[in-house]
């Protein structure tokens, strides 16, 4: 069985750097929490959807290897506007349907960066058939969050389940991280509170973790990053692995851009890895 897979849709990305550079790579929430985990040393098999462009671009980056399970279909484009401190606003041209058939049975599958309006029969469907195959599944919520009728009944079949703090306080209509984790009903939840850190429950036992200083110049890619680490860490005690994942989204803020540009993080993200298991 793959030990981790990663579902989403690969996104033709251009970024408007305060600087006036533009910068055109392929990324997306999946193609970035792919990345993350290859910076890990792991090999994540990574399942998206996507133009034929794009695809190419993926496969010839050579990251992913035979890994790569690349399903052509309609472009998904993204423009993000990298403002000052690293804030950056990200607006989607298009949206498609990822390839949920494509999905192989694994350890862990995550899902990650597409929207549940698409397909909310097939997520399910494809939920039933990994559940049954005895994987464990992880959500990034993402625009799911703002739809509680719809998100809610696939929380019984979550392991685990990622919002920030502005998707926490819509999908639970409350104000207090703590509050909103008690709330959902899955075994762990994460919330990403950006330069604030994180706080997370896991089972009965919830800790906040203090943010991880950075250099910071644009925040893109920093929710995937850290989703990637609270993965790759994911058998650590829950202090080890908010300690990692909030390390290693900062590291993703470092780099103007994110997607293939992330790839440039080697050499850091493997202190980050020596860090975490002198923490374990």
């Amino acid at each position: 069985m793959v030990q981790i897979a990663v579902l989403g849709m690969a996104v033709e990305e251009s970024a408007h750097l305060p600087s006036g550079r533009l910068v055109r790579t392929v990324g997306g929430s999946a193609v970035n929490v792919a990345i993350g985990l290859r910076l890990w040393g792991l090999a994540p098999t990574l399942v998206v959807g996507g133009s034929a462009a794009a695809l190419s671009r993926l496969r010839k980056s050579g990251l992913f290897g035979s890994g790569l399970i690349p399903v052509v279909g309609p472009p998904v484009k993204s423009t993000v506007e990298v403002g000052p401190q690293g804030s950056s606003t990200v607006a989607f041209a298009t949206a498609a349907m990822p390839p949920f058939d494509r999905v192989p049975p694994a350890d862990l599958v995550i899902f990650s960066g597409f929207d549940l309006l698409a397909a909310p029969a097939l997520f399910s469907a494809t939920m039933d058939r990994l559940r049954q195959a005895g994987s464990r599944l992880w959500l990034d919520a993402g625009p799911a969050a703002r739809h509680p009728s719809l998100l809610g009944p696939c929380l019984p079949a979550l392991d685990a389940l990622f919002l920030n703090l502005e998707e926490a306080s819509s999908f639970t209509g409350l104000s207090q991280p703590g509050r909103m984790l008690r709330r959902i009903p899955v075994p762990e939840v994460h919330i990403k509170l950006g330069a604030l850190g994180s706080i997370a429950r896991r089972q009965a036992l919830t800790l906040r973790a203090a943010p991880h200083p950075a250099q910071a110049v644009d925040s893109t890619g920093a929710g995937d990053f850290y989703l990637a680490a609270a993965a790759a860490t994911r058998h650590l005690p829950l202090s080890a692995t908010l300690a990692a994942a909030n390390r290693l989204g900062a590291l993703a803020t470092e780099v103007q851009g994110a997607g293939l540009q992330l790839a440039v993080l080697a050499p850091s993200a493997s202190t980050v890895r020596g860090s975490s298991r002198a923490d374990d």
